[in-house]
C-alpha cells in the first residue's frame, strides 16, 4: 500500500501523517517497533532503501514513512518510480510518502515530474491546501471547540481574512483561549470576541514547529488502515 500526502498548508498535512501513524500504533504495532521515519534531508539514500524493503519484524506490517522525496538523486526518484510501475513495493511494507507543497510545473525536472505523476494515481492520496474564505472560518471555528473554547463567529472570519496560514490562525486561537479564559478569573468561560483576535493576531509563529501538531491534533483525518 503506498499513501501520499502533500500540500500547501502543512499544519493540516503534517496532522494528517499523524493520525495515519496513530492508527496504525493502535491497530498493527502499539510497540512501535515496525515505524520507520525516513527524512531524505538526513538519511543516505542507500540505508532508506534498505528500510523501505525491510520486512516487519513480529508483525504483519510495517510502515515506512518517507518524509522529502522529491529532493532525493534523479537516480532514486527513477530507482523508485520504476518498483511501483512495477508493482514492486512490497505487501507488508506501508509506503507513506509525505511532501511539502510540490514544486510548480514548470519547475519539475523530469525524474520528479514521473514519480509525482506515479503517486498521484495511487488509490489513497491526500492533498491540503491552503483554506481560505468561509471554509478556513470553519476550521477556525472548529479548532476553537476542539481546544476546549468557543470563537464567534465575526471573530472566526476576521481571523481567517488577516492570519498568514493555519499555523497562525492556531497560534492566535490557542492564545485568545487562554487570555479568555484568564480575564474571566478562572470561571473556564473562553469565548474569543474579535477584540480577542485582533490582540493577538501579530504574534509570531515557527510554522516547522511539528511538536504542536502531537500537542493539539487528536487524530483527525480518513483512516486508511
Amino acid at each position: 500500500m503506498i499513501v501520499f500526502i502533500y500540500g500547501s498548508d502543512t499544519y493540516r498535512s503534517r496532522g494528517y501523517l499523524r493520525h495515519q501513524i496513530d492508527e496504525f500504533k493502535k491497530k498493527r504495532d502499539p510497540g512501535g517497533f515496525n515505524i520507520s521515519m525516513i527524512d531524505f534531508e538526513e538519511m543516505p539514500e542507500e540505508e532508506a532503501w534498505a528500510q523501505i524493503f525491510a520486512a516487519p519484524f513480529l508483525a504483519e506490517k510495517r510502515m515506512s514513512v518517507m518524509m522529502n522525496v522529491v529532493a532525493t538523486s534523479e537516480e532514486f526518484k527513477n530507482k523508485l518510480t520504476g518498483a511501483i510501475v512495477a508493482g514492486k513495493a512490497p505487501e507488508d511494507n506501508i509506503w507513506v510518502i509525505w511532501e511539502r507543497e510540490l514544486p510548480k510545473e514548470k519547475e519539475k525536472e523530469p525524474a520528479q515530474n514521473a514519480l509525482i505523476k506515479v503517486l498521484k494515481k495511487g488509490k489513497f492520496v491526500k492533498e491540503l491546501g491552503e483554506l481560505f474564505g468561509r471554509e478556513f472560518a470553519d476550521w477556525i471555528e472548529e479548532e476553537a471547540r476542539l481546544a476546549g473554547g468557543k470563537i464567534e463567529r465575526q471573530a472566526a472570519e476576521y481571523l481567517a481574512e488577516n492570519a498568514t496560514d493555519t499555523w497562525h490562525a492556531l497560534s492566535v486561537v490557542n492564545q485568545s483561549i487562554a487570555f479568555s479564559a484568564g480575564r474571566e478569573g478562572g470561571t473556564g468561560a473562553t469565548v474569543v470576541g474579535l477584540k480577542d483576535v485582533q490582540e493577538f493576531l501579530d504574534a509570531k509563529i515557527d510554522d516547522n514547529i511539528f511538536h504542536l501538531v502531537d500537542a493539539v491534533i487528536a487524530g483527525r483525518g480518513q483512516d486508511v488502515f
